[in-house]
Order: C-alpha cells, then sequence, then structure tokens
C-alpha cells in the first residue's frame, strides 16, 4: 500500500487515498543462484510465469563466453538448471539468462 503526506507551510498536513502497488514480476525474488562460492556445481532456481525457452550464458568478467545454452525449455511455475563449472578456474564470472524480452546477470564465485 501507498500513499502521500502533504504538508503546507502553515504547518497543515492531508493525507493522499490508499492505492495498491502491485509488482508481480519482482525478479529479484524469482532466481536464486546456490552454492555461491562454488566448486563443482551451481543450480539454478527461478520461476516462471509462462511455459517459454530461456538462453544461458556463463562468462568471466572480461566478457570470454565460457558456455552458451540457447532454447531450453522452462515451464511455468518453478524451475532447476544445473551447471558443471569444475572447467573453470576459480575467480568471478557471470550467468546471464535470457527468456523473451527480459534478461538477467548473476554473479557467482568459482573457488577451489
Amino acid at each position: 500500500y501507498y500513499r502521500l503526506k502533504q504538508i503546507d507551510f502553515d504547518g497543515q498536513f492531508e493525507f493522499s487515498d490508499q492505492i495498491v502497488v502491485n509488482n508481480p514480476l519482482n525478479r529479484k525474488n524469482l532466481f536464486s543462484l546456490f552454492p555461491n562460492p562454488v566448486k563443482d556445481d551451481i543450480h539454478l532456481h527461478l520461476i516462471s510465469q509462462v511455459d517459454q525457452s530461456v538462453d544461458f550464458t556463463i562468462m568471466d568478467l572480461s566478457g570470454k563466453e565460457y558456455r552458451t545454452e540457447r532454447g531450453l525449455s522452462m515451464n511455468r511455475g518453478a524451475n532447476q538448471f544445473d551447471f558443471d563449472v569444475s572447467q573453470l578456474k576459480q575467480g568471478i564470472y557471470l550467468l546471464t539468462v535470457r527468456y523473451g524480452k527480459e534478461h538477467q546477470v548473476l554473479r557467482f564465485v568459482v573457488d577451489r
């Protein structure tokens, strides 16, 4: 819920009507990447509002791509994708998730 309080110069105040603010796609709550830091396998849990395809790219901070998967099936509701990162050197990496017109970049650390 949201409302404003307007205060005049003379100290009088008035509240606006209360409205409902609804954000059905709060992306921060739709993604979970664990464990982080990772040694061998990392798991991505995500929730989709619709059946759709999804693309993944793992790259380092310089932009070098190490793995790309395109057109994987993602069902409406909860989904899990697992990635073997045992061949990656110790460091910081980015997992880019693309679906529809949206994308999300998640950071993870490989620690040996």
